[in-house]
This record gives C-alpha cells, structure tokens and sequence, in this order.
C-alpha cells in the first residue's frame, strides 16, 4: 500500500506530465494541401516510369551520407543500409508505419532532387497473379520499360 507522500508524489508527477498539454494553445488542425500521391506501376505512362528509373540511377551517383564503415557508398546504397541496421527496431513496434511512411518521404525527397516529383510507384501484384505466366509477363519485369528479370530461372 501506498504511503500518504507516495501518493502525493504520484499525483503531482501526473499533474506536471498533464499540465504542458492543458496550458498549450490549442492548434488549428489543416488540410494538407499537397500531398504526394503513390501510383501502381501498371498505370504509369512510359514517360514516368524512365523518369522514375532515371532518378535512382541519380541516387547511385550521389555520395553516401551515413556513417556506414564504407559499406555504403552511395546515396542509393543509404536506404538500403538504414534499413538493415535498424531492421529489428521498426519491424516489430507500433511505430512500423509511420516509420516506413517517414522513410519513403526521405525517399521522394532525394529522388525529387534528381528529377522525379512523384510518388514513389508501388507495384499491385494482383493484376498480374492469374497465373505464373501472367506474373512472368507482367510489366514490372520487362526488360527495357520495367526493372528487368522475374527472379525465374529461365526468365
């Protein structure tokens, strides 16, 4: 059982940990004005796929801006060896979405400095999951307007 100045102690710690909160202005909560929107791969014209392409070529010929030892070298290399290294610290917390969410705006941020304003492009693979066939054809893979080979052995 708690003594007298326990309890006390208790309440007022509460209190200053509430107290911030309740004597802060109150904000006007808005709208954001421009947001970047992601679009599927599938949908993006020709034009905006070789940008996309162009701009990570970009990321591959920036200087690495972490503290990697050497193992990145470049700023493509970068999001790569962040992720790794704090892989086990944002996987299994609830801060996994707004971290990843915070990561591809970083992301967008860098390839906007070479060029491509856009969201990044996700790729919705249940248009092409009909059939192992269909998935090999899919766009993403080709060759010259997609990012090359399916991982398949013969393809």
């Amino acid at each position: 059982m708690l003594s007298t100045t326990q309890h006390v102690m208790f309440l007022w710690t509460a209190f200053l940990f509430v107290l911030p909160a309740a004597l802060s202005a109150p904000t006007k909560r808005t709208e954001c004005t421009n947001p970047m929107i992601r679009r599927n791969w599938n949908s993006l014209p020709q034009e905006k796929r070789d940008a996309f392409h162009k701009a990570v070529k970009c990321l591959q010929t920036k200087p690495s801006i972490v503290e990697s030892g050497g193992l990145s070298k470049t700023l493509y290399d970068d999001y790569g060896y962040i992720h790794f290294m704090i892989n086990q610290t944002v996987h299994k917390v609830a801060s996994f979405h707004p971290w990843h969410r915070y990561f591809l705006v970083m992301r967008e941020r860098d390839l906007s400095e070479c060029g491509y304003s856009d969201g990044i492009p996700y790729w919705d693979w249940t248009h092409d999951a009909d059939s192992v066939d269909a998935f090999k054809r899919a766009k993403i893979f080709d060759p010259k307007t997609g990012f090359g080979r399916t991982g398949f052995p013969e393809g």
